[in-house]
Order: C-alpha cells, then sequence, then structure tokens
C-alpha cells in the first residue's frame, strides 16, 4: 500500500500490481492508501472498514448511525461547512456526491476540500460517466474531467466565482466494470475517477 503523496498519475503496470497484491481498489490504494483521510460522503462506511486511518462524515443521520453502531469514525457534518482546522488531512475521497451539486455548490464543495487538506494532498472524486449520469433522480449534472478543469479555471467559470482554487488536475481515469479499463480508456465511460492535488500551502 503507497503511503507517500503520488505525483504522477497511476499507471496500467502500477494498477495491475496493486490490484494483484491487494485484490481491491488500486486507485485508492495508490493515490490515498492508509494516510490519514476524510470520507466525505461516506454512506454506511464501507470505506472506512477498509481503511483504518479513516475518517468520514456525511449528512444523513441514519447512514452515520449506521457507521456509529459499528464503531466506525463517522460524524454528521456537511461537505460545505467542515468543522477541521485548515490542513488536517492528507487527503479527501468522495465518491458518487459532486453530481449531486449544481456548479456553484461544487466549488464550494471543492474550496472547502482543499481548506481541509495539507500542501500537495490529493483529492479523489468518483462520479457516473455523462451517458449515466440521468440514470438517477438526485444527480444535477456530469462533472467529467473538462469541467472539472474549467471549474478550476477563473477565467472561464468567473460566473461561479471570481477566486481560484488551489487545486490542479493530477489525473482522470476512466471506468467501466471491465478488468482492462487501465489500458483502454474510452472516452464516455461509466464512470470516472477525477484525481486533484492541491498546490497552495
Amino acid at each position: 500500500m503507497t503511503e507517500h503523496t503520488p505525483c504522477e498519475p497511476l499507471t496500467w503496470r502500477q494498477y495491475y500490481t496493486i490490484f494483484m497484491q491487494k485484490k481491491r481498489l488500486p486507485y485508492v490504494d495508490y493515490y490515498l492508501g492508509n494516510r490519514r483521510i476524510l470520507d466525505v460522503g461516506c454512506g454506511e462506511g464501507g470505506m472506512l472498514e477498509r481503511y483504518n486511518n479513516w475518517q468520514g462524515i456525511d449528512v444523513n443521520q441514519d447512514l452515520v448511525g449506521k457507521c456509529q453502531q459499528r464503531g466506525l469514525p463517522a460524524k454528521v457534518m456537511s461537505a460545505f461547512e467542515m468543522n477541521y482546522a485548515n490542513e488536517t488531512f492528507d487527503g479527501i475521497h468522495s465518491a458518487m456526491l459532486i453530481e449531486h451539486f449544481p456548479p456553484n455548490e461544487a466549488f464550494d464543495f471543492l474550496r472547502e476540500s482543499a481548506r481541509v487538506m495539507k500542501h500537495n494532498g490529493i483529492l479523489l472524486l468518483t462520479t457516473p460517466g455523462v451517458k449515466r449520469i440521468w440514470n438517477t433522480f438526485s444527480h444535477i449534472r456530469p462533472y467529467p474531467p473538462a469541467a472539472i478543469k474549467k471549474l478550476l479555471s477563473v477565467a472561464t467559470e468567473g460566473y461561479i466565482t471570481k477566486s481560484k482554487l488551489p487545486l490542479k488536475l493530477l489525473a482522470a481515469h476512466a471506468t467501466t466494470s471491465s478488468l482492462l479499463d487501465p489500458i483502454w480508456q474510452r472516452s464516455d465511460p461509466d464512470g470516472w475517477v477525477i484525481v486533484l492535488s492541491k498546490t497552495g500551502g
């Protein structure tokens, strides 16, 4: 399991090496590992069970209650107002959450994530691809890598905010249900793993 902060995208060789060793989530293992990570939108705590150095937050009190009943470190908290000091975490994990936000809220979520992450920290997002985004009524809009890059740019997204996020796009991995994903990156996949790194202290 990788414990350093990765500065390069995961290669297909590294992906299969991690997969064969761990039999689980190579993207998460490589970019986040078992460092001090905040799982935003932790749900019932699946990731908190896998990694013993993670903490979770969710706005759903019932889901957080289920985590706490199993002894998992979860709190009721908003993704827009994380009750943690600046630079508390080595990274942020957020699965299938950002697509529930309109652009202004997505920006607020990314800004708050950057605030609680350390310099060079990693923010790992998973989100549905464009062709699958409308399968769920609560989804607001897709956030493929191109949209995230624009959201990080004041020049193109100035109608949302006049400030710039201290984040850069490190990697974007297309995902389907195939083990060939790391080699064959589709242009319109089922989903994305989007990796951002914090560029400012």
